[in-house]
């Protein structure tokens, strides 16, 4: 699936929303009216900007992950097996591949 608008994406502040942009294409729009505090709007359109960031960091850390161990300095293995399978999980929802259906 995955295709969605590539990044880099970024927010401008309009007069009553936080837009989300691609280059000069809009993406999304953060909506005061819905959330009424602007901090948590711009909070909120500042974590959707960054998700095609947050995606390849994820990717990246699976693919350290892909062999279930993490080793320390000290030379310690730790299973990691459990973060790479929430890292897999975000990755499927990011790229489509799993959809939440909640009810409200």
């Amino acid at each position: 699936m995955s295709n969605f608008v590539p990044g880099p994406w970024h927010v401008e502040e309009e007069e009553d929303a936080h837009g989300i942009f691609s280059g000069e294409a809009l993406i999304a729009l953060v909506l005061s009216d819905d959330i009424n505090d602007r901090a948590v709007e711009k909070a909120t359109a500042n974590l959707i900007g960054s998700a095609p960031l947050l995606l390849e960091a994820c990717k990246t850390v699976k693919e350290l992950l892909d062999n279930n161990h993490v080793v320390t300095e000290e030379g310690f293995r730790i299973n990691a097996s459990d973060v790479r399978e929430k890292l897999l999980d975000a990755i499927f929802r990011a790229e489509g591949y799993r959809i939440d259906h909640q009810t409200k």
